[in-house]
């Protein structure tokens, strides 16, 4: 006996199913492994503790210079330098030139220099801070510098008070600096600052009989 064959259609795909298909294919696409890539030759020292320790241990200053160092900072004027080999290719550079000179009356002249290179650090530092103080009352002064670049946008100030003992040797020097003070007047594009970029400076050091803090 013969009985007819039956069938069956599916029913179409709707629009709403055909949308889903690329957030499918995206979902599947994310979810394969990813083959693993070989090590970049200029961060594997990264990965080595000793490449971050041995500049901090091997070239940092003695604990005696450093003392020095603070007491003559706002009384004269001084160099301080540490250069070392850290790795087979990198030097770690540490330099900074200090000028605290009278001048006639009541200024003096101030000058701050700075230079720090080392693989372990995120940017290397060149800094150079050259501006005046003058006494206002006793012990009391205020000063003014400027981080002066090739480029006007670019330019830093820092200015404030500055509280020395008869021999300068304790002090506190406040600041509040201004990062790129110039910009909105001086860069060539005529680009805004979305906000300011402001903060608080101080450099002190007290010292008693047998203690000091710096």
């Amino acid at each position: 006996m013969w009985y007819p064959a039956r069938t069956q259609t599916a029913p179409p795909i709707g629009g709403h199913a055909i949308r889903k298909v690329p957030i499918i294919l995206l979902i599947l696409l994310a979810a394969l492994p990813v083959g693993a890539t070989g090590d970049w030759s200029h961060s594997t020292v990264f990965g080595d503790r000793l490449g971050w320790v041995h500049p901090l241990v091997n070239y940092s200053f003695d604990p005696i210079w450093q003392r020095n160092w603070e007491r003559h900072l706002l009384r004269g004027g001084g160099l301080r330098t540490t250069v070392g080999s850290v790795s087979t290719y990198d030097f770690f550079t540490l330099m900074t030139v200090n000028v605290d000179q009278p001048l006639a009356g009541p200024f003096r002249f101030i000058y701050r220099g700075s230079w720090r290179e080392g693989l372990h650090l995120d940017e290397d530092l060149q800094e150079h801070w050259l501006g005046f103080e003058m006494a206002v009352a006793g012990p009391m002064g205020l000063h003014l510098q400027v981080h002066p670049t090739s480029d006007k946008e670019d330019m830093d100030l820092r200015a404030g008070v500055v509280l020395v003992d008869a021999t300068r040797e304790r002090y506190l020097r406040l600041s509040l600096r201004l990062d790129d003070f110039l910009y909105e007047r001086k860069n060539p594009h005529g680009g805004l600052s979305e906000s300011e970029s402001v903060g608080v400076q101080w450099e002190g050091r007290y010292a008693g009989d047998r203690w000091e803090v710096f």
